[in-house]
């Protein structure tokens, strides 16, 4: 039996069958504006947490492109999907 939160109402209980996930986090030191080149460091941490049995990778926002891209942005700019989504799926 699992404890469910419901807001201002209190606990309840429900009958529900839990997926336990493991999940990775990564620190990562993105080269700004180089997509390609973080992909290839984001394929070692997957790889890395792969292996140690993560269900679920985690990157900080702008893990691709890095932070002090100014107007970078518009040069590096993909769909989602797109070519980086497609390929760390």
């Amino acid at each position: 039996m699992a404890w469910i939160p419901v807001g201002n109402r209190g606990i309840v209980t429900e009958r529900r069958r839990l997926m336990r996930v493991t999940v990775a986090l990564a620190q990562v030191e993105p080269l700004t504006l180089d997509i390609r080149a973080n992909i290839e460091r984001f394929d070692d941490f997957l790889a890395r947490a792969a292996a140690m049995g993560a269900d679920l990778m985690v990157f900080p926002e702008l893990a691709l492109t890095g932070y002090a891209c100014r107007d970078g942005f518009y040069e590096v700019a993909e769909p989602v999907p797109g070519p980086a989504t497609e390929h760390i799926g």
